[in-house]
């Protein structure tokens, strides 16, 4: 991701370190000596980069890991970035409900964007490659989705589907040309953010709370201002709340988005700002009528929350959501 050359964009880290610094990385200036407070200079870096440097200052001199108590990083989006403004124009208001297709299996290209289509018509906004899924076949993947999204805009549906981010340029140009607009990036593979950053696509990052060392917090400063469309934080329960993470990643035009992990139980927790994306792999996959029957559940229990329709009542009226809520349970805010 380049930036203007003159520019300085500070990116400030807070250590906690048991001793010295056994090493300070060209870059980085110590300001505060006794809580190692540490500043980079970066006319250019990416968040690959940038965490390899956070990785690099993260031991004392005896080799042992210093805690990264704090990041924070100034807005620095990317010169393809688009914003949650288009995935609203795309999809509307609301809470979006997405799921991984074909979670657990490979399917050939034509019955992967066949279950796709079949589950965009019960309720899907979002459909998402699994993370297993590799380069194999991405072309001819994208080639059948894109024409049953096509096949949705003449109906008046509006979907959207979102791609592992291929490995090659060549791949990515390609699948670009058959009208591909989103592309996940996992934590795990952040460089493949490089290759996307100037291509104005949407770009989904995954996992990014897997990283290191690094407190939620110091995750969700860091990342956000880098130009991601959505990212995903660990969902709200009655027990953990993240509106705070949701916060700090909407404060750069993202959307948060939940960790997959959303049931009926949980379901209400996440709901609580309309701008967010329902990730509800496990309540859609583990549902015990089935996938199709779990996002037609899903789909209704969202959709009667906006029309302020009690949970309840829904899962009283509608058998899927009946079937959900016998299973996991339903926990109000």
């Amino acid at each position: 991701m380049t930036v203007d050359g003159d520019r300085f964009h500070l990116i400030e880290v807070l250590l906690d370190c048991e001793k010295r610094l056994h090493v300070v990385p060209e870059g980085f200036e110590v300001v505060d000596e006794g809580g190692f407070r540490i500043r980079l200079r970066a006319p250019t870096a990416s968040p690959s980069e940038l965490l390899g440097m956070l990785w690099e200052i993260s031991l004392d001199e005896n080799g042992e890991p210093c805690r990264i108590k704090e990041v924070k990083a100034p807005i620095n989006r990317r010169t393809g970035f688009r914003g949650k403004t288009v995935l609203r124009r795309i999809l509307g208001r609301g809470p979006m409900l997405a799921a991984s297709i074909a979670k657990g299996r490979i399917l050939d290209p034509r019955n992967h964007a066949k279950l796709f289509s079949e589950m965009a018509r019960q309720g899907l906004d979002i459909g998402m490659d699994p993370l297993h899924y590799s380069d194999l076949e991405l072309y001819e993947r994208a080639y059948h989705i894109e024409e049953e999204i096509d096949s949705f805009k003449e109906e008046g549906k509006r979907v959207l589907y979102v791609y592992n981010a291929p490995k090659t340029a060549d791949l990515l140009e390609k699948v670009i040309s058959l009208g591909a607009k989103a592309f996940r990036v996992d934590s795990l593979n952040l460089e493949l953010f490089n290759l996307l950053a100037d291509v104005k696509v949407m770009i989904f990052l995954t996992r990014p709370y897997l990283l290191p060392r690094l407190s939620l917090e110091s995750i969700y400063n860091l990342l956000p201002p880098f130009g991601f469309e959505a990212i995903e934080r660990p969902s709200s329960s009655k027990w953990t709340k993240a509106e705070h993470l949701d916060r700090l990643i909407k404060r750069t035009g993202s959307l948060p988005m939940t960790s997959p992990d959303v049931t009926p139980r949980n379901l209400d927790y996440n709901m609580s700002d309309l701008d967010v994306i329902i990730w509800a792999d496990v309540f859609i996959y583990a549902h015990p009528s089935g996938p199709l029957a779990g996002v037609r559940a899903a789909r209704e229990m969202i959709d009667s929350y906006l029309r302020g329709e009690s949970l309840i009542t829904v899962a009283r009226r509608v058998e899927e959501v009946g079937q959900a809520v016998e299973k996991w349970g339903l926990e109000l805010r």
